[in-house]
């Protein structure tokens, strides 16, 4: 029995095709991801680069930047 892996967002492609034909198939369960940091931590970071005069960007800049 072969196995084959098809993403969530694919599947409905192929679902129909699974119950003309009779085809037996698993969900399986992503796993989720824990975060590197701590929302408190990383929202700190944030507020600590914000506050810095090192990297003024100005709101056309980061509009710029955000638009590309």
């Amino acid at each position: 029995m072969e196995k084959v892996e098809i993403k969530e967002s694919d599947f409905h492609l192929f679902e129909e095709l699974f119950k003309k034909f009779k085809v037996k198939y698993q969900e399986l369960t992503t796993k989720k991801e824990e975060p590197k940091m701590t929302k408190e931590a990383f929202f700190a970071r944030i507020e600590k680069a914000s506050a810095s005069k090192e990297h003024f960007i100005s709101n056309d800049e980061m509009e710029k930047m955000l638009l590309m």
